[in-house]
């Protein structure tokens, strides 16, 4: 008889179990996917995951916990103690990742939940366990992407006495969000003869990195890879007596010898830096002068008339 009420009591539980379809593995797994700009990618982090106990369990839920399968990869595992003792009946968990414990600059963060469900029979048993779903497919993955954009900084000399072969020395500052931090990333630029590089950026809270560079006439500094909420101060540190003027994003120029990007999600962004040098040219009259050139220049006309009366006369006489 108390067999015959166990099975009924299971059968009971899993019944009430509604639609909810559990994972086929035993133990549970879940896992971490990381995209850059849309495209699958493998990105370094620390980020874990907590566990909320759904009020609605029965009373004396267990404390159940989710790690890294070996430490260092984007697999979790669930694991749990012993349901001995429990009241029977479907224990529900909520699993989120914590952002907080690791805010990479420039990654949106998965923030919807992966449910998870433990069925125990009236004496403690589990007799299914696994990540599922009330009202559709199970959610196994947190898909957190990585977003960025490129800066393109763009040189223009001008001027009725410039020299467009000058370089101008820059200075590019990479400024985080707060409390946001980025652990080794690689920033590339491609210079103005053609050169690759990259440097790398490990800044944390409002802590930066900067980099140095040239610009010249018609030359180009490409950065195709700056995380999106980034602020890029750009500063001309030497303008050699030129005036600088700057345009971002084809907006009016200003001027200035420095000028601030904010590094959003719309689109890539684009830095137009104009150096001009102007001089008024001398056309060789002073105009202040002018009246008393105009009075010497009389004065030696009439002693010219003068002379050439006088000599006159005295020929006739």
């Amino acid at each position: 008889m108390k067999k015959t009420l166990s099975i009924l009591i299971s059968l009971m539980l899993i019944l009430s179990l509604g639609t909810i379809v559990f994972a086929a593995e035993l133990p549970a797994q879940f896992t971490l996917q990381w995209k850059k700009n849309g495209t699958e990618a493998t990105i370094s982090n620390n980020v874990t995951c907590s566990v909320e106990a759904d009020p609605e369990n029965p009373s004396g839920s267990p404390v159940i916990s989710v790690s890294r399968s070996d430490g260092n990869t984007d697999t979790f595992v669930i694991s749990h103690p012993s349901f001995i003792g429990a009241p029977a009946g479907v224990y529900h968990y909520t699993i989120r990742q914590d952002p907080a414990s690791e805010t990479i600059q420039g990654v949106a963060y998965d923030a919807d939940p992966i449910e998870y469900y433990i069925l125990v029979d009236n004496s403690g048993n589990i007799l299914e366990n696994g990540i599922g779903s009330e009202e559709g497919p199970k959610k196994a993955t947190f898909t957190n992407n990585y977003e960025t954009k490129s800066l393109t900084i763009t040189g223009v000399t001008e001027g009725n006495i410039s020299d467009t072969t000058k370089t101008f020395p820059l200075t590019v500052t990479l400024t985080s969000e707060s409390g946001s931090k980025v652990f080794m990333l690689e920033i590339n630029y491609t210079r103005i003869n053609g050169q690759e590089g990259h440097f790398n950026i490990g800044y944390a809270g409002s802590s930066n990195t900067s980099q140095n560079f040239e610009i010249k006439h018609q030359g180009s500094i490409l950065l195709p890879n700056i995380p999106v909420g980034t602020t890029v101060t750009i500063e001309e540190t030497d303008n050699f007596g030129y005036t600088t003027s700057w345009s971002v994003d084809g907006a009016a120029s200003t001027q200035g010898n420095s000028c601030v990007v904010s590094i959003g999600a719309e689109g890539d962004h684009t830095v137009s830096i104009t150096n001009n040098l102007n001089a008024s040219i001398s056309t060789g009259i002073n105009l202040d002068t002018l009246p008393y050139l105009i009075l010497l220049g009389i004065a030696a006309l009439g002693s010219m008339l003068l002379i050439r009366k006088r000599k006159k006369n005295s020929e006739e006489a």
